[in-house]
C-alpha cells in the first residue's frame, strides 16, 4: 500500500524542488506551449518588459509591475520560445539550472500593444483572507496551486542549513511558471545559492543572519501514530497527540506549554484535519518558545506555520501562515 500511495504521488502531486532567482536569455525556439489567456497578472517581481517584438531583444516599451493584469489578444498568434537563466532548483543538495518556456503573447496594457513573455504570467489570485495576512508561508520549488503570497513591500526570509548552525537570512524572490499537462505550475526562487527549509514573509524586519534554535524533519521522518520513537519526538517539540478512535487518522494534535496548558491544533472544533507530518519546530521569532510547521491533509494538503510571538489569550500558538499543496489531478 505504501508504495501505491509512493505511485500515486509521484504522478499526480508536485514535486519540489529547490531554486534561486536572476535574468532570462532568449535560446532556440521550441513547440508551442500550453497557454490559458486566464493567465494574465504579471508575476514577474521587478516588473515585466512589454516589447515590441515577440523576442528578447526586442525593444522595451514599458515595464508592468507585479500584480498588475493585461489583456490578451486572442486572435495574435503566440512565438513559442525558450530562455535560458540563471535559476537554480535543487534536489537535495544537487542543483540545476531550468529553462523557461513559454510564449511570447501580444497583449494590451496601458493603451499599448506589445509582447510579453508568458512564464511571468499567471491566473489571477486573491489574498487567503484567513491566513498569511501578517506572516505568509512559501516553500522554494513548483506547485500546481496558488501560493502567490507575496506582497512587495514586505520583507521576506529563509531558513537555512549551515554546517550543524541554522540560520535566517534575508532573501529575494522570483516567479515564473511553467507549463504542463496538468496547467501552469507555479515556481518560486530565490537568490541565496543553497536549498532553504522554509520561506516566510512578513510586514516586521526580523534579526538576519542569526542563529536559530530549529529542528527540521522534513519528509524523512514522517510521523506515524503509534510509533514509540515518534512519542519521544514530539514531546522534545512540546507536542502531544491522542488518538479518537482505531481509525489510525482519527486523531488530534495538542501543543503542550508550561504548566500542564494543552492547545488543540487538530481535530474537531479546529481549522485542520489530522497532522500528517511535523516538518519543522524551533523559535522562529525569538520569544524563547515553541513555533511549528505542520502538514495537514494529503489529497488537498495544508502546511502551517505556528507562531507563538502572534498567540492571543488561551492559546500557545496561532496558526498564521499557509502553503497549500496536494494531488494536482
Amino acid at each position: 500500500m505504501k508504495n501505491l500511495i509512493i505511485a500515486i504521488q509521484i504522478s499526480c502531486m508536485v514535486f519540489l524542488f529547490g531554486t534561486n532567482t536572476a535574468n532570462a536569455n532568449s535560446s532556440s525556439n521550441t513547440e508551442p506551449t500550453n497557454f490559458n489567456p486566464s493567465q494574465n497578472t504579471v508575476i514577474a517581481v521587478s516588473g515585466l518588459n512589454l516589447r515590441t517584438k515577440p523576442y528578447s531583444a526586442g525593444k522595451i516599451i514599458n515595464k508592468i509591475p507585479f500584480g498588475d493584469q493585461v489583456e490578451i489578444i486572442e486572435d495574435a498568434p503566440m512565438v513559442p520560445d525558450t530562455l535560458t537563466s540563471d535559476y537554480k532548483y535543487y534536489y537535495g543538495q544537487s542543483s540545476y539550472s531550468p529553462r523557461l518556456s513559454g510564449n511570447w503573447v501580444k497583449v494590451r496594457y496601458d493603451g499599448e500593444e506589445g509582447y510579453v513573455f508568458s512564464a511571468y504570467l499567471f491566473y489571477d489570485w486573491n489574498y487567503d483572507n484567513t491566513f498569511n495576512k501578517q506572516t505568509a508561508l512559501l516553500f522554494e520549488g513548483s506547485n500546481c496551486y496558488e501560493n502567490l503570497h507575496y506582497r512587495p513591500d514586505w520583507h521576506w526570509y529563509g531558513v537555512y542549513q549551515e554546517g550543524s548552525a541554522t540560520v535566517l537570512k534575508k532573501v529575494k524572490l522570483s516567479f515564473f511558471t511553467e507549463e504542463t499537462e496538468l496547467g501552469a505550475f507555479l515556481s518560486i526562487v530565490t537568490d541565496i545559492d543553497a536549498p532553504s527549509m522554509f520561506l516566510f514573509g512578513t510586514p516586521y524586519a526580523y534579526q538576519s543572519d542569526r542563529l536559530l534554535f530549529s529542528e527540521y524533519l522534513g519528509y524523512e521522518q514522517p510521523i506515524y501514530i503509534g510509533d514509540s520513537t515518534n512519542v519521544e519526538l514530539l514531546e522534545k517539540a512540546s507536542l502531544e497527540i491522542k488518538q479518537i478512535s482505531n481509525n489510525r487518522y482519527d486523531t488530534e494534535l495538542y501543543a503542550v506549554g508550561r504548566k500542564g496548558i494543552r492547545q488543540k491544533l487538530s481535530g474537531a472544533q479546529t481549522e485542520f484535519g489530522p497532522m500528517t507530518n511535523l516538518l519543522w519546530y524551533g523559535d522562529l521569532d525569538g520569544d524563547g518558545k515553541m513555533d511549528y510547521i505542520i502538514d495537514f491533509g494529503e489529497k488537498a494538503a495544508h502546511t502551517v506555520l505556528f507562531l507563538s510571538g502572534k498567540s492571543e489569550q488561551g492559546q500557545l500558538v496561532k496558526p498564521v501562515g499557509v502553503y497549500y499543496s496536494g494531488y494536482c489531478c
